[in-house]
C-alpha cells in the first residue's frame, strides 16, 4: 500500500491516513454496500482496523451503515468538488469542450495523467444510440485510450 515519495520521507507519513483512504476507495462498482468483512479481504487489513476507521468515518459524516453494510454518504463528492473547485483549468477549457463537442458531433474530454492512468476531469457528452460511458472522476490504463496516449 505505502509509497513515499520526493515530497516526504517514512517519518513523515501516517499509515492510519492510508489505510482511512484505503477502506474509502474500497467501495466501487462491485462493492457498493460491502460489510465489514468485505472490507477487510479488499484492504488487507484486519478487521479491528476497519471497524475502526469505518466507525471514525462514520462520525465524520463519510460513511453510514444499514445494520452489517456500509455505504458512502453523499459527503464524499466534497473532496472532488474541492479538487474541480481549485483547477482554473477546468473551467477555462469547458467552453471550448462544448464548441468542440458541437463542432465534430463528437464528446470531448479532459484528463490528467495520474500513476499511469488518464483521470477524466470535464467531459461534454453527445448524444448517441451507443456510446461509451465516461464520466469526470473516471479513471482509465493510459495506454488504452486514445486520452490516455495523448498524455503519454
Amino acid at each position: 500500500m505505502r509509497s513515499v515519495t520526493a515530497a516526504g520521507n517514512e517519518r513523515d507519513f501516517v499509515q492510519s491516513l492510508e489505510r482511512g483512504f484505503a477502506v474509502l476507495l474500497a467501495f466501487d462498482e462491485e462493492r457498493t454496500n460491502p460489510t465489514l468483512t468485505e472490507l477487510a479481504t479488499a484492504t488487507n487489513l484486519s478487521r479491528p482496523a476497519v471497524r475502526r476507521l469505518l466507525l471514525t468515518l462514520q462520525r465524520m459524516g463519510y460513511v453510514t451503515s444499514d445494520g452489517p453494510r456500509w455505504s458512502l454518504t453523499p459527503r464524499v463528492l466534497t473532496i472532488g468538488q474541492h479538487y474541480t473547485a481549485t483547477r482554473a483549468m477546468i473551467d477555462l477549457a469547458h467552453p471550448h469542450l462544448l464548441r468542440l463537442a458541437e463542432a465534430t458531433g463528437e464528446s470531448a474530454s479532459l484528463a490528467e495523467f495520474d500513476a499511469n492512468e488518464a483521470v477524466y476531469v470535464a467531459r461534454v457528452p453527445v448524444r448517441r444510440i451507443m456510446s461509451i460511458n465516461v464520466a469526470v472522476g473516471t479513471r482509465l490504463p493510459a495506454h488504452a485510450t486514445s486520452m490516455g496516449r495523448v498524455l503519454l
